[in-house]
């Protein structure tokens, strides 16, 4: 939540074109702030005013941040912030072979190899992240550049490494925001 709320924060708020996938390693205990997003139809106003609530009644010191950079956030704002939350995603135990689908341009026997490779490069990224120490954004070329030396050329008479137009751009799969009540 806080590298989101700083994203959205620094790429302009409601103007940002930011949108966020909430992976879980596990089923969402019931009354947990994170609770209200398993909802996929829930609205980002029906959000805020959860997340306020559970927010309110937390006595978590790990989210004192969080709770206060939420704060900041006019009621449009919170609204739009919580509308751009998408828990309509894999399970992170999922993630694996997903991967593996997008891996059939590099070569059957570098696969597993390329995919050790990008779960750790992932993790290194994730901590980087987490400690403050990246405080960019990773980019596709960054996957792509490590992708490269395994990829086959050609595969079947042509061209097998593009990606589809659906896979690259995530402002144009996302679904769309509900709108809040203002």
């Amino acid at each position: 939540m806080r590298i989101w709320l700083a994203h959205y924060e620094s790429t302009g708020r409601a103007g940002s074109n930011a949108y966020f996938l909430l992976f879980t390693t596990a089923v969402i205990a019931t009354g947990s702030f994170l609770e209200q997003f398993a909802d996929t139809d829930a609205d980002g106003d029906a959000r805020a005013k959860d997340a306020s609530h559970a927010l309110a009644a937390s006595r978590s010191k790990e989210i004192a941040k969080v709770k206060a950079d939420l704060a900041d956030l006019s009621a449009e704002e919170a609204c739009d912030f919580y509308a751009r939350i998408f828990p309509d995603t894999p399970r992170i135990d999922e993630i694996p072979e997903l991967i593996n689908r997008r891996l059939i341009t590099v070569r059957r026997q570098s696969r597993q190899s390329l995919f050790e490779r990008l779960e750790e490069w992932w993790l290194n990224q994730i901590i980087e992240f987490l400690t403050g120490q990246r405080t960019k954004l990773i980019r596709v070329q960054e996957v792509t550049d490590i992708r490269a030396p395994h990829r086959q050329d050609r595969v079947g008479g042509r061209r097998r490494n593009a990606i589809s137009a659906r896979g690259s751009d995530p402002a144009a799969t996302a679904p769309a925001r509900r709108a809040c009540d203002g």
